[in-house]
């Protein structure tokens, strides 16, 4: 039996439980995570990041990620990770601006913001090797994630983000994890 909960908008759909006899494969959707070298998480590095609180997000630590969001990216073994994860649940929530954003030259400002957030506190803390994780859509055992590698600038970072982007008809991915060299 499959069982779906109902979407909290077009574009989020709560987290849903896929039934198959006794056997429950979670999943996992609408989020975006952010990870580093773990030998350079500290405190103060930390503290940048809760500036995404003022754009609407709630910042989770690595020890409070849940589990089967660290495992879908198991292959970032030696990464610290950060969940920013909007808390705006209604129609305009993060994702959906990937599913409203229609070219590459025009990205929607929530996003712009996002991203240059993010630049700021990699080049204010001298970080290298950071990756951002654009989740839509997640469930264990079936990849449908592009892994992509940029140039720490916003240009090259949003357009890789636009792999996201329910209107990129050349090529959608239901996740975008973006390198940030």
């Amino acid at each position: 039996m499959i069982r779906r909960f109902s979407p909290v908008s077009n574009n989020c759909l709560m987290l849903s439980l896929y039934l198959m006899g006794s056997t429950v494969t979670k999943n996992f959707d609408c989020t975006q995570l952010v990870s580093f070298d773990k030998n350079i998480k500290d405190h103060d590095l930390l503290e940048k990041f809760y500036c995404f609180e003022r754009q609407g997000f709630r910042v989770i630590q690595d020890e409070n990620i849940k589990k089967v969001k660290k495992s879908y990216f198991s292959h970032h073994k030696k990464q610290y990770f950060l969940e920013l994860f909007d808390l705006d649940t209604c129609a305009d929530c993060f994702s959906s601006e990937f599913e409203n954003w229609n070219t590459v030259e025009n990205p929607p400002y929530r996003i712009v913001a996002f991203v240059d957030l993010l630049l700021e506190i990699i080049k204010s803390s001298g970080m290298c090797g950071v990756s951002l994780y654009v989740v839509n859509f997640a469930q264990k055992g079936i990849l449908n994630t592009l892994e992509t590698y940029c140039e720490c600038n916003n240009i090259d970072v949003l357009k890789n983000l636009f792999y996201a982007s329910g209107r990129n008809f050349e090529s959608k991915w239901e996740n975008v994890v973006v390198n940030i060299l």
